[in-house]
């Protein structure tokens, strides 16, 4: 298919000098308390300007294209000199990989929706989880994944056709919840639309070395997630409250060349006071 961005982390190594990046914030974890207008406000009073917004009630309504909502936050976006990276649904809302037909059509129409808001907004990328494995009944091997490998490119045509390309993350529930199973789905599907979002702590979760993953999925990153975890604990948590190593991560980043976003997405009390201390504790391993 035709297309294809540039490659954003290239096999030649190239190292890319980490204070290049401004990092981003992901408006998850103002869901609850923040509208997105309210949210990207604060956020750029901060100085951000490199976003991605969390597509879920009662902060932001995709349901209604071309509402008074959304017109809000394109001109907030504009008017902060904003750039939105990606819109995201919540992945425990949408299943693109279940076994019943309904459920996949319904988490389908939902995910065209968001295509349809980030290119009203301005956006590049909608992104994409893969889907959800029941915990105590998971299905055999190679169901889910042909479900949701089905899912995909429907989507990734669709997007295609509105100028929206996908970002495809790993997710701890997920049927493709690390870099070596994402990396051959990509190869496999052979679609140059489709970029990567890898998040530190989803993979901290099941246990993979976050550089590991990094360097694996190098030629497909676009954004790079990153949140502070404890060992053996799923999280999104402030920077410096886990046990997260981010010099060796940035370290990582910088020796493979990523030329992408950075962004920080916690889950916390105060998300702002602590997307603010995340980049002052990030710039200065740097």
């Amino acid at each position: 298919m035709s297309g294809r961005a540039p490659s954003l982390a290239r096999s030649s190594v190239i190292e890319v000098p980490i204070m290049q990046h401004a990092f981003g914030v992901h408006t998850f974890g103002f869901v609850w308390n923040e509208t997105a207008v309210e949210a990207l406000g604060k956020l750029a009073q901060q100085g951000f300007r490199k976003f991605q917004l969390l597509a879920s009630d009662p902060h932001f309504n995709i349901r209604e294209h071309g509402s008074s909502e959304w017109v809000a936050v394109r001109d907030q976006i504009a008017s902060i000199d904003g750039n939105l990276l990606a819109l995201d649904l919540p992945v425990g809302d949408y299943n693109l990989a279940s076994p019943m037909p309904d459920v996949t059509q319904f988490a389908i129409a939902a995910h065209r929706r968001a295509v349809d808001a980030a290119a009203f907004l301005g956006a590049s990328h909608i992104t994409v989880g893969s889907g959800r494995k029941h915990a105590l009944i998971p299905a055999k091997s190679g169901v889910l994944e042909e479900i949701f490998r089905n899912s995909l490119m429907t989507l990734a045509d669709y997007a295609r056709e509105r100028g929206i390309r996908i970002l495809f993350e790993n997710h701890p529930l997920g049927v493709f919840p690390d870099a070596a199973s994402m990396n051959e789905l990509l190869e496999q599907c052979a679609i140059d639309t489709i970029d990567v979002v890898y998040d530190v702590a989803n993979a901290r979760a099941i246990g993979e070395g976050p550089c590991t993953g990094l360097e694996l999925l190098r030629d497909r990153l676009r954004v790079i997630h990153l949140s502070d975890s404890m060992e053996g604990k799923w999280q999104h948590a402030p920077i410096g409250s886990g046990q997260v190593d981010f010099r060796n991560i940035l370290q990582t980043i910088q020796r493979i060349g990523f030329e992408g976003d950075i962004v920080i997405e916690i889950i916390s009390e105060d998300p702002l006071a602590d997307a603010v201390s995340a980049r002052v504790q990030l710039k200065h391993l740097i």
